[in-house]
């Protein structure tokens, strides 16, 4: 596998994938995409901005819209600021193929609370190529959450 540099990750926005949907230039890292958060969920409450509470667990869907080629996937990674107040990220593999929003959980383990806003840079996305194309991407394999806008819940597993 190889990781997507700044230069590699534009050109493969410009030609329509990876991000297809509130792509923002500000956001490219030298090896990597932060992510913006969007719907901030907390208590089952929605929120634009709130302080996560020590000991509480929150949502956040990403503001972008994915679109993972086949050959292509993303691994994300809390950003350094978040995770020195004391924030503690869920996250998994963006997978081959995948097309939608992200979900990704927060918990604050520090003493503080921490402030969440809607737009703010959440976590980092590196990008990697795999050594050939998925033969069942996302879609095929499971694809539970494939095309879903928005936060989204847990749901079972339907395949």
């Amino acid at each position: 596998m190889a990781i997507l540099g700044d230069k590699d990750i534009s050109a493969m926005i410009t030609q329509g994938f990876l991000i297809s949907e509130n792509f923002s230039e500000k956001s490219v890292t030298p090896n990597g995409y932060d992510f913006r958060a969007h719907q901030i969920r907390i208590d089952g409450s929605d929120f634009d901005k709130i302080d996560l509470m020590p000991g509480k667990f929150g949502l956040v869907s990403s503001l972008e819209y994915f679109n993972m080629p086949k050959n292509v996937i993303g691994n994300i990674w809390l950003r350094s600021s978040f995770a020195r107040k004391g924030l503690i990220g869920t996250f998994g593999v963006i997978d081959a193929g995948y097309h939608g929003n992200i979900t990704v959980g927060l918990y604050n383990a520090g003493s503080a609370p921490v402030t969440l806003q809607a737009e703010e840079r959440i976590a980092q996305i590196v990008f990697s190529v795999l050594m050939s194309e998925a033969e069942q991407d996302y879609g095929i394999r499971s694809g539970n959450y494939q095309g879903k806008r928005g936060l989204v819940e847990a749901h079972e597993n339907k395949k």
